[in-house]
């Protein structure tokens, strides 16, 4: 039956409309390389699979992925284009295949690429890097792989501008080839996570910090790793490489050779956080250096708090030329253990050091043999500890000042900050910033204190406890189990959308602003301000498969009074905050309010996501759900989606 204009000119339109509303996310690809059984002619699908690397690395465009089937490929990974915010292009292996990178120069080359992930890959013997991340080589990933030999003198080296990557959940090895040093951050590598990887025999260090001629290397996270280096040192972090966090790693077996002992970490920098680290097997845990004849390095205002040292001669030793040079450290709340000469040696006066248990001391390990240095319920170092600094004058709200804020971080753009606790209280707060300069502490929950009321990180009992680990609590960033054989990566998903399309309940308006994305938000301006919250916008979104989905935020807070709202999904709400006021701000929302956990655990189908007020005036701009934990969509491009409309036409003839 022929149509009428008037209903041809709705079909074009739904047709149009069905195009324009297609999620970017769906608009991704996934393509297979088999290097058996495939052809570059083919289409790169599950059944007609391309045969090479280099062909996926010409062809696949920002949020596209390519999964490696089983099998031997002397070919790099080298894209030709870089992947853009919430359209990572991803190299992975396919299901459980080890798709194994040799015989290569370098085997993974991201020189000024962004936005590329490479997951559970093996690379072995190659004559180059593992991977190379020199000169603006920026939000990358590098997960769940294992590698082992590599001629060149770094294994990973982010370098030149490498900033805000992220190496996580590999295993590294060394042979007789190297490399020398596994990973290696110098020369402008800031605001990067080296997190929970397993790393052992370098020919030098397993993982390093330093500067180069020029250029520093500051405000990256290392925690989470298991470093072990019997040829050498497990870890380097020297010559202008401050401001950076080491925490709750596990650094062993450094070399010992007679009078020639190779110290756990050797560290030579200023205004770092050294915290819940365990050292064993070294001869020397922490061997800090300053020289005024090597380019005037310093080991000044350093924060050394609540490690665990066992073994060896020395837990600290400190070598320099100028003791002005080693100025301004705090080391507390240490536990020495079974050290043969001294527990610290040669620091300077200009240092404190404050509550450290002593080698007579008996800790009480659960059982040091098989290397497990948590508390038994009676060791005496439960409940011994100080609190790390005290407040400067009473007082309520979110911005506390403190007499040093030295010992903490609010994440520094990369993971999540802090979260304190007051002497005398329960209650938990999260750091979203931290003002070194000032001494105070910006908190994403209202707290009320005295002057001189103790601050520490979470503890049970009265007190903090000595050493890595707090006895009765699981430590969030404890080192988790790497698995010798990494995971597969599936495709990811991302959806972004305007919050004023979503379902609104009074008293939640629409507002207008030139400054908000697409010109306008949502707000509650009437009534009260409220801890309860309610979902008075939602929208409901499309979960392809079950797993686990990150929420942010878009918004905004005119003023300290007016910058709290409720954001979830499904009924489970978490209190946000912007860091900053006046500016929309991306914030990570937490799954459920102050749990100090991301990420909601979505089975396949339809959820909810929801908005309610807490403080009046407070904005809400746009939403952003994720399936991978390394997105930020705070550098833009997070993509602008359209909800889901049904659309019901009856056109009579």
């Amino acid at each position: 039956m022929l149509k009428t204009a008037k209903e041809i000119s709705i079909i074009m339109f739904i047709c149009l409309a069905a195009f324009v509303m297609v999620p970017a996310a769906a608009m991704a690809a996934t393509f297979y390389v088999d290097g058996s059984n495939g052809n570059d002619s083919n289409p790169g699908t599950a059944s007609s699979p391309w045969k090479t690397i280099g062909k996926a690395n010409t062809t696949l465009q920002p949020g596209d992925t390519v999964l490696i089937k089983k099998g031997t490929y002397r070919q790099s990974i080298k894209p030709s284009r870089s992947g853009s915010s919430g359209r990572y292009i991803t190299f992975s292996r396919y299901q459980n295949d080890e798709a194994v990178i040799t015989g290569v120069g370098e085997a993974v080359d991201l020189r000024s690429r962004q936005y590329i992930v490479v997951d559970g890959l093996t690379i072995k013997d190659v004559s180059g890097h593992f991977v190379n991340m020199r000169g603006n080589s920026n939000r990358n990933i590098i997960k769940n792989c294992r590698m082992e030999g590599a001629g060149a003198y770094c294994g990973i080296e982010l370098r030149d501008g490498a900033n805000y990557n992220t190496i996580s959940g590999n295993v590294m090895r060394g042979t007789s080839r190297g490399p020398s040093d596994h990973i290696t951050l110098q020369e402008g590598a800031n605001y990067n996570l080296i997190e929970g990887n397993d790393i052992s025999d370098s020919q030098h260090v397993c993982i390093a910090l330093r500067l180069g001629a020029s250029n520093s290397v500051s405000w990256n996270v290392i925690r989470n790793n298991k470093v072990s280096n019997p040829l050498h040192k497990p870890f380097s972090i020297y010559k202008v490489t401050d401001h950076n966090l080491l925490e709750n790693n596990i650094i062993a077996n450094s070399k010992n050779n007679g009078d020639f002992n190779e110290p756990g970490m050797q560290f030579g920098s200023s205004n770092c956080i050294i915290r819940k680290n365990v050292f064993f097997g070294n001869q020397t845990a922490q061997g800090w250096g300053a020289y005024s004849d090597y380019t005037n390095m310093r080991c000044s205002g350093n924060r050394a708090y609540s490690n665990t040292h066992v073994g060896g001669n020395y837990g600290i030793r400190v070598d320099y030329d100028n003791s002005s040079l080693v100025a301004g450290n705090v080391v507390k709340n240490n536990i020495f253990c079974s050290i043969g000469k001294l527990d610290i040696k040669s620091l300077p006066s200009g240092n404190q050091v404050a509550n450290n248990s002593s080698s007579q001391d008996d800790p009480q390990f659960v059982d040091s043999g098989a290397r497990d240095f948590h508390l038994k319920s009676t060791s005496p170092m439960i409940d011994r500890g100080a609190f790390l600094t005290t407040t400067r004058s009473a007082g309520s709200g979110k911005i506390m000042p403190v007499a040093d804020a030295k010992y903490f971080m609010d994440g520094w753009g990369i993971v999540k900050g802090d979260t304190i606790q007051l002497k005398g209280q329960t209650q938990v707060a999260g750091i979203v910033k931290v003002d070194y300069q000032n001494n105070t502490l910006t908190l994403d929950t209202a707290l009320s204190w005295t002057s001189g009321q103790g601050v520490s990180l979470p503890y049970s009992g009265n007190s903090p406890d000595i050493g890595a680990y707090e006895y009765g609590m699981k430590t969030p960033s404890e080192p988790p189990e790497t698995p010798e054989t990494p995971g597969p990566s599936t495709p990811s998903f991302s959806r972004s959308l305007e919050a004023e399309s979503m379902t609104l309940r009074s008293p939640m308006q629409v507002g207008t602003d030139a400054n908000a994305s697409g010109g306008k938000f949502i707000s509650v301006s009437s009534g009260s301000n409220t801890t309860t919250p309610s979902a008075q916008a939602t929208i409901d979104v499309q979960i392809p498969e079950a797993g686990t989905y990150y929420l942010w935020v878009l918004m905004q807070g005119p003023d300290g009074n007016s910058d709290a709202m409720y954001v979830g999904v499904d009924g489970v709400f978490d209190r946000v905050y912007p860091v900053k006021r006046g500016v929309y701000e991306w914030v990570r929302v937490e799954s459920g309010e102050s749990s100090g956990k991301y990420g909601f655990n979505l089975s396949a189908g339809k959820h909810t996501l929801q908005i309610g007020h807490g403080e009046l005036n407070a904005r809400a701009d746009r939403l952003f759900l994720t399936d991978d934990p390394n997105e930020n969509p705070s550098t833009a491009g997070a993509n602008q989606l359209s909800p889901p409309v049904d659309l019901t036409i009856s056109v009579t003839e």
